[in-house]
């Protein structure tokens, strides 16, 4: 008598938050609080007022068109990512078969806000004139995240066997 062997699911193969599927977890978790922080540090303080009017006055010495819309543009893009990231670390963590798309459109919004205020930032004289290769570091991070994650979550077992809830 011969035995065969049972077909093949979709559960095989690993399952679970382990593996690669850590990485992303603790990029996660500690990705409000590195927002935030630089929030408070870098951000907050031109919002102060002698700041904000050196800033924003046409005539003074670093006064740019562009100047007030972009940070504008960085408090609502940090508050929006600040939010959106604990979505979707609220998926990850309930295992909602929702994450991986989620997980990839917050790689890709993202990747975008951080190419679009770093490429913004360049049409301000004062912010171009301290640009340096280092200045470029994370619309690079960016692309290298969303180069090996958005394919990861698209195509991993553990992905599809983990969120499925």
């Amino acid at each position: 008598m011969t035995e065969t062997a049972p077909a093949a699911t979709a559960d095989d193969g690993p399952k679970g938050i382990g593996g690669w599927l850590v990485l992303p977890a603790i990029g996660l978790v500690v990705t409000p609080f590195w927002i935030l922080i630089t929030f408070v540090r870098d951000l907050l303080p031109v919002f102060d007022g002698e700041t904000w009017a050196m800033l924003t006055t046409p005539g003074s010495a670093v006064y740019h068109p562009a100047l007030a819309p972009l940070l504008v543009f960085e408090v609502v893009g940090n508050i929006f990512l600040i939010a959106f990231t604990c979505y979707v670390i609220y998926l990850f963590f309930t295992r909602s078969r929702k994450l991986p798309a989620f997980i990839i459109a917050w790689l890709l919004i993202s990747g975008a806000i951080v190419a679009i205020d770093t490429f913004w930032g360049l049409l301000v004289p004062i912010v171009a004139a301290d640009a340096d290769a280092s200045y470029y570091k994370d619309v690079i991070r960016a692309v290298i995240a969303i180069a090996i994650w958005v394919p990861y979550f698209g195509m991993s077992k553990r992905v599809k066997n983990t969120f499925v809830e």
